[in-house]
């Protein structure tokens, strides 16, 4: 009978195979796929302090679930190390992966800080970084100095849980957390799904907007990512912003505990599922000063029936305080359903302002704040809006009986609509319902299920169930003047090699919006090193190729058999999405603007539009034809990566803040003009230039690992520097 390592294509960490050194118990020195088969234990006897190090590009490390701890009196060395090439140890690894394991240190925590021990490090490096590099499933527990540090690389599905340093940094993380550390505890060019809480002062989640360059104009903003449906507490002064839907089963879904926050909802949606009802969707606690909540959703299940009020699951309260009135508190561009007391309660203080506001379906008061304008409360119990100053908005009380609205000051100033709740079964022929129902925008909901749903008429409709079909569309839109909300619901599809698309608006169609939810197929990719993809599900995500005046906005679109997001048309807007693993590309909105998304595992280009802002993509194209972000007229704040040997990392006429980088492709970055950004090619052999610009470039770093690339050319170049490569400059200024 054959051993294990004789069947299977891998080999297994031990002294046979790869036998380690002065400093670690192993070291992998060959290309090739490895995997561990029990338990590593490092003592830190004889200045052995490193479980595995990894001397090679191109090595898949597999855990197999196994443990490598260390009982080390004094932290040091790190469970796997990746220590360069052979001769070359500040030189970055390339293409490596760790998965499916634990790493463990005896580094605590109690009340005298960190008491250090075992590892110093999870995972370490001991040159400049990793390209192409990722780790997925790995617990790293009690470190001195770093939980996972991968600069360059891409962790996800991973914790870190006590850290006297750092604890995630890498170039994108997602799905994962890094608790109680004394320093940053995440910090990545993008992240998402992600959650951080540290001991010693330092930043809970940190994005940089990109890689080795400070994003010029970035969002300094704090996010904040729900992670296993516990509430969200902002515990210190800030600005901070929701990253996705948060959802509780109990209490409260966001709390404010200090003075001095903004909080951004940012679109998203904050609903409960308590029953009954508990807790509010934002607890400002009690005697708050200076918040500014705005821009976002809160839902609830409350109903009304006529004159008749049903109390259901959610919230308690929605935007509303506890013991000691608030001030000086502002909310603008908050939507309210179904919350059964205390939709929104800023309290009377006259510095409180409520603006552009909606609420509908409360058993008490719908608004209440000091001033409320351009605002709507619609089946209220007792009060529909009570403020001292009311100015330009809509009331209406479940009892039929007026408006509801209650202003205690001397200007009262009500363009209102007088609106009547029309007993069930009672024909709507009242003018004024008609106007209110016009100013509100009725929606139609779309029920779930496994067949096609067709829109053909214009209006505002909205998913009540997930979507799943065996072949051809979720939903097709045949209609122009469509608003389309997923309302957080999923459109998927099971066909083995890829039929239809998850939403097809086709023809000649305007005005489209489309939001609130995910798309997904059943699409794969291989091994980072070969990019073949397989599987089917949907051809596009979301398809739209002969409509104008589009809208896509927070979608999570994945795993399909052409692309992500295909609206190539013109007055096209893409913002607050993510997109990964597409067959072709991951965003195509080629007269359009992209803000705020990523692409990332794409086949073609990872976004093409006219204008990207704030965006991170990446292709695996090996045909030399495609980009990781190809911008025809500018780039902010972007970074683009060539997996393989695509066109570029980024295109674009004028480049600002941006980092592009190419494992073998042609260009780090491409661009005319250049300011604050950063251009790399990879060590594979691979790679024409760092950076080409062809006229301006300042103030920008290019960088070449192997030969035989360029690291910059430029026509004129102001205050630029190169490392490794040539140059081809015509003029340069404040450079050697």
């Amino acid at each position: 009978m054959k051993a294990l390592d004789e069947v299977q294509p891998r080999t297994i960490v031990k002294t046979a195979n790869t036998p380690g050194d002065a400093s670690s118990r192993f070291v992998i020195t060959a290309p090739g796929s490895y995997y561990l088969t029990g338990n590593i234990v490092v003592t830190g006897a004889s200045g052995v302090v490193n479980g595995i190090k990894i001397l090679s590009d191109n090595v898949t490390l597999d855990l197999n679930g196994f443990t490598i701890s260390s009982t080390n009196a004094s932290a040091a060395g790190s469970g796997v190390l990746l220590a360069g090439a052979p001769g070359n140890s500040i030189a970055p690894n390339a293409n490596v992966t760790i998965l499916n394991g634990v790493i463990k240190g005896t580094t605590a925590y109690g009340v005298t800080g960190y008491t250090p021990g075992g590892f110093d490090k999870g995972v370490g490096l001991s040159g400049f970084g990793v390209v192409n590099g990722r780790i997925s499933g790995l617990s790293v527990q009690g470190v001195g100095s770093a939980g996972i540090s991968f600069s360059g690389g891409n962790v996800s599905n991973s914790s870190v849980n006590t850290s006297g340093g750092s604890g995630i940094t890498a170039a994108t993380v997602a799905d994962s957390t890094a608790n109680t550390i004394s320093g940053t505890a995440i910090q990545a060019i993008s992240a998402s799904n992600v959650n951080g809480d540290t001991t010693g002062g330092g930043q809970a989640v940190v994005i940089t907007g990109s890689q080795g360059v400070a994003a010029a104009g970035g969002d300094q903003r704090t996010p904040l990512t729900q992670l296993g449906g516990g509430t969200l507490t902002i515990g210190n002064p800030g600005s901070y912003y929701l990253t996705g839907n948060v959802t509780v089963s109990s209490g409260n879904a966001v709390a404010i505990t200090v003075d001095n926050v903004t909080l951004d909802l940012n679109g998203f949606t904050v609903g409960s599922t308590s029953n009954p009802a508990s807790g509010n969707a934002v607890d400002i606690g009690g005697g708050r000063t200076n918040l500014a909540i705005s821009n976002g959703n809160i839902r609830s299940g409350s109903t009304v029936s006529g004159t008749t009020f049903t109390a259901g699951p959610g919230f308690v309260g929605g935007i509303n305080w506890n013991s000691g009135a608030p001030s000086n508190v502002r909310v603008n561009g908050v939507t309210v359903v179904g919350v059964r007391d205390y939709p929104l309660d800023v309290g009377s203080d006259g510095s409180s302002v409520v603006q552009a506001c909606t609420v509908r379906v409360c058993t008490n008061y719908g608004i209440s704040a000091g001033s409320v304008s351009d605002s709507s409360a619609l089946q209220c119990g007792t009060f529909s809006i009570q403020a001292q100053t009311i100015a330009n908005c809509v009331g209406s009380l479940t009892s039929g009986s007026g408006n509801g609205m209650s202003s205690g000051g001397a200007n009262l100033t009500t363009l209102q609509t007088n609106v009547t709740n029309v007993q069930s079964g009672v024909s709507v022929a009242n003018a004024g319902i008609a106007t209110l129902q016009q100013s509100l925008g009725a929606r139609t909901a779309l029920a779930g299920g496994t067949s096609v749903v067709v829109v053909s008429l214009p209006g505002s409709y909205y998913l009540t169930g997930n979507i799943t079909v065996s072949s051809g569309n979720g939903i097709t839109i045949n209609a122009s003047n469509v608003s389309l909300d997923l309302n957080g619901f999923t459109v998927s599809s099971t066909n083995a090699s890829g039929s239809g698309n998850g939403i097809s608006v086709p023809g000649v169609r305007n005005n489209i919006w489309i939001h609130g939810g995910t798309i997904v197929g059943t699409t794969s990719i291989s091994t980072p090193t070969s990019f073949v993809y397989t599987g089917g599900g949907f051809i596009d995500g979301i398809s739209a190729t002969g409509a104008s005046n589009v809208r896509v906005e927070e979608m999570a679109v994945s795993n399909l058999a052409g692309t992500g997001i295909n609206c190539p048309g013109a007055s096209v807007l893409v913002r607050h999405c993510t997109v990964f693993v597409t067959k072709n590309a991951g965003i195509s909105a080629t007269l359009g603007t992209v803000s705020n998304c990523t692409a990332e595992s794409c086949g073609g280009s990872g976004i093409i539009c006219n204008t990207a802002e704030n965006c991170v993509a990446s292709t695996n194209d090996n045909s030399s034809t495609w980009s990781g972000i190809f911008a025809n007229h500018s780039a902010q704040n972007c970074a683009g990566t060539s997996s393989n040997t695509g066109y570029a990392g980024v295109v674009t006429k004028t480049a600002v803040g941006c980092d592009g980088y190419t494992l073998a492709g042609r260009y780090g970055l491409f661009c005319f003009t250049g300011m604050t950004c950063s251009g790399q090619t990879g060590s594979n052999g691979g790679g024409d230039y760092g950076i080409f610009a062809m006229d301006t470039l300042t103030n920008s770093r290019a960088i070449s690992l192997g030969p035989p690339a360029y690291a910059l050319h430029a026509t004129i170049a102001v205050a630029c520097t190169t490392s490794g490569g040539g140059q081809e400059i015509a003029n340069r200024y404040n450079m050697p």
